[in-house]
Protein backbone atom coordinates (compact mmCIF):
# COMPACT_ATOMS: atom_id res chain seq x y z
CA UNK A 1 0.00 0.00 0.00
CA UNK A 2 1.29 3.46 -0.82
CA UNK A 3 0.40 6.86 0.56
CA UNK A 4 -1.76 9.38 -1.13
CA UNK A 5 0.14 12.60 -0.69
CA UNK A 6 -0.77 16.11 -1.70
CA UNK A 7 2.55 16.80 -3.41
CA UNK A 8 2.77 16.43 -7.15
CA UNK A 9 5.95 14.35 -6.99
CA UNK A 10 6.76 10.73 -6.32
CA UNK A 11 6.65 8.96 -2.98
CA UNK A 12 9.71 7.15 -1.63
CA UNK A 13 9.98 4.89 1.41
CA UNK A 14 12.53 3.94 4.11
CA UNK A 15 11.80 0.98 6.40
CA UNK A 16 14.53 -0.94 8.26
CA UNK A 17 12.18 -3.91 8.67
CA UNK A 18 11.45 -4.54 4.99
CA UNK A 19 12.91 -7.37 2.92
CA UNK A 20 11.94 -6.37 -0.62
CA UNK A 21 14.10 -5.14 -3.49
CA UNK A 22 15.33 -2.05 -1.63
CA UNK A 23 14.62 0.43 -4.43
CA UNK A 24 12.50 2.77 -2.27
CA UNK A 25 9.40 2.51 -4.49
CA UNK A 26 6.98 1.16 -1.84
CA UNK A 27 6.86 -0.02 1.76
CA UNK A 28 7.52 -3.56 0.50
CA UNK A 29 10.56 -2.42 -1.51
CA UNK A 30 11.68 0.39 0.79
CA UNK A 31 15.26 1.48 1.31
CA UNK A 32 16.34 -0.14 4.58
CA UNK A 33 18.69 2.61 5.80
CA UNK A 34 18.92 6.35 5.43
CA UNK A 35 22.27 5.87 3.69
CA UNK A 36 20.55 3.76 1.02
CA UNK A 37 18.38 6.64 -0.25
CA UNK A 38 19.08 7.12 -3.94
CA UNK A 39 19.24 10.90 -4.01
CA UNK A 40 19.88 10.90 -7.78
CA UNK A 41 16.30 9.66 -8.24
CA UNK A 42 14.66 12.12 -5.82
CA UNK A 43 13.12 15.08 -7.66
CA UNK A 44 11.43 18.39 -6.83
CA UNK A 45 8.10 17.79 -5.13
CA UNK A 46 8.94 14.23 -4.03
CA UNK A 47 8.19 12.94 -0.53
CA UNK A 48 10.39 10.52 1.41
CA UNK A 49 8.43 8.63 4.07
CA UNK A 50 10.29 7.12 7.03
CA UNK A 51 8.51 4.18 8.63
CA UNK A 52 7.49 4.79 12.21
CA UNK A 53 6.35 1.17 12.57
CA UNK A 54 2.98 0.51 14.19
CA UNK A 55 3.85 2.57 17.28
CA UNK A 56 7.55 3.49 16.86
CA UNK A 57 10.59 2.60 14.75
CA UNK A 58 14.17 3.22 15.86
CA UNK A 59 16.93 4.19 13.45
CA UNK A 60 20.17 3.50 15.38
CA UNK A 61 22.63 6.43 15.46
CA UNK A 62 21.77 7.86 12.06
CA UNK A 63 22.90 11.01 10.38
CA UNK A 64 20.57 11.73 7.50
CA UNK A 65 22.77 13.28 4.83
CA UNK A 66 20.66 15.18 2.33
CA UNK A 67 21.81 14.64 -1.25
CA UNK A 68 19.46 16.72 -3.39
CA UNK A 69 18.04 20.22 -3.61
CA UNK A 70 14.80 21.55 -4.95
CA UNK A 71 13.00 24.82 -5.53
CA UNK A 72 10.88 26.91 -3.21
CA UNK A 73 7.74 25.86 -5.10
CA UNK A 74 8.53 22.14 -4.96
CA UNK A 75 10.59 21.14 -1.91
CA UNK A 76 11.61 17.59 -1.08
CA UNK A 77 9.49 16.57 1.89
CA UNK A 78 10.72 14.13 4.54
CA UNK A 79 8.16 12.85 7.02
CA UNK A 80 7.04 9.86 9.06
CA UNK A 81 4.85 7.36 7.21
CA UNK A 82 1.11 7.96 7.13
CA UNK A 83 -0.02 4.43 6.26
CA UNK A 84 -1.16 1.91 8.89
CA UNK A 85 1.82 -0.06 10.19
CA UNK A 86 4.19 2.82 9.37
CA UNK A 87 2.55 5.81 11.08
CA UNK A 88 4.21 5.53 14.50
CA UNK A 89 6.98 7.73 15.89
CA UNK A 90 10.28 7.88 14.00
CA UNK A 91 13.11 7.68 16.56
CA UNK A 92 16.71 8.55 15.75
CA UNK A 93 18.37 6.64 18.60
CA UNK A 94 21.91 7.58 19.64
CA UNK A 95 21.90 5.82 23.03
CA UNK A 96 24.04 2.87 21.89
CA UNK A 97 27.07 4.88 20.77
CA UNK A 98 27.89 6.80 23.94
CA UNK A 99 30.29 9.70 23.44
CA UNK A 100 31.28 8.58 19.92
CA UNK A 101 28.09 9.94 18.34
CA UNK A 102 28.21 13.07 16.30
CA UNK A 103 26.04 16.05 17.00
CA UNK A 104 24.17 16.17 13.71
CA UNK A 105 20.97 14.28 13.04
CA UNK A 106 20.62 15.95 9.63
CA UNK A 107 23.34 17.23 7.30
CA UNK A 108 21.96 19.54 4.63
CA UNK A 109 25.32 19.97 2.85
CA UNK A 110 24.24 23.27 1.33
CA UNK A 111 21.07 21.84 -0.21
CA UNK A 112 17.94 23.98 -0.02
CA UNK A 113 14.18 23.53 0.11
CA UNK A 114 14.00 20.43 2.25
CA UNK A 115 10.79 20.27 4.31
CA UNK A 116 10.58 18.16 7.47
CA UNK A 117 6.91 17.45 8.18
CA UNK A 118 5.08 15.66 10.98
CA UNK A 119 7.58 16.82 13.60
CA UNK A 120 5.23 15.75 16.41
CA UNK A 121 6.08 12.16 15.35
CA UNK A 122 9.91 12.56 15.35
CA UNK A 123 12.11 11.80 18.35
CA UNK A 124 15.85 12.27 18.83
CA UNK A 125 17.08 10.03 21.65
CA UNK A 126 20.44 10.78 23.41
CA UNK A 127 21.83 13.12 20.74
CA UNK A 128 24.89 14.83 22.24
CA UNK A 129 25.61 18.57 22.16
Amino acid sequence: MTSSCTSSGSSWYVDPATTGSGNGSSWTNAWTTLDAINWRGVRPGDTIYLSGGSTSQAYPAPTMTIGASDTSGAPITIEPGVDAGHNGTVTFDYSSCGSTCGTQAFKLNGYNYIAFEGLHRWELNSLRN
